[in-house]
């Protein structure tokens, strides 16, 4: 329980030596209505890991993007 305990968790999940994690772009947009009154940052990003266990399993590499919105104050949320 706690963000702690997830953190430190997830650190040991992957085998550091032969996992990545790369940012493959950072770009300004829109959201999906498409008016310019809706910025967002959209991160594309490729992950690829070996799991941290005897057997050495390798996932497949997964693709894929975070869209961050902005609030009222003009922070991500």
């Amino acid at each position: 329980r706690g963000l702690r305990k997830y953190i430190n968790a997830a650190s040991h999940l992957f085998d550091h030596a032969t996992s990545t994690a790369e940012l493959l772009s950072l770009e300004p947009s829109w959201d999906s209505r498409g008016d310019d009154s809706n910025p967002v940052i959209v991160a594309r990003w490729r992950l690829q890991g070996v799991l941290h266990l005897p057997w050495h399993p390798k996932l497949p590499t997964w693709t894929g993007r975070t869209t961050y919105h902005f609030d009222d104050q003009g922070l991500i949320y």
